[in-house]
């Protein structure tokens, strides 16, 4: 993440990161048989996204450019603390 964020910069990286989390949860779901009903609850499923997983990814690849690898591993190991 860390060379990535410099060559791609954060906010690409980030959106590359979502996408594919996005097609691997779609995949599960057809896999499972399983309706999302995305168009009835789109406001909430785009308010979820963005704070849980667009807004703290775009956090840590902004700081992924300054900070050193040995500091972003204990703040991305300290992810699940923060989120609760």
């Amino acid at each position: 993440m860390r060379i990535a964020a410099n060559v791609m910069g954060p906010a690409v990286l980030i959106e590359a990161r979502v996408l594919f989390a996005a097609i691997a949860l779609l995949a599960i779901s057809v896999y499972l048989k399983k309706k999302l009903e995305f168009t009835k609850h789109t406001r909430h499923f785009f308010i979820i996204g963005l704070f849980n997983t667009a807004l703290p990814f775009l956090l840590f690849a902004y700081a992924a450019q300054t900070l050193n690898a040995s500091t972003l591993s204990i703040l991305n190991s300290t992810a699940a603390i923060w989120g609760r």
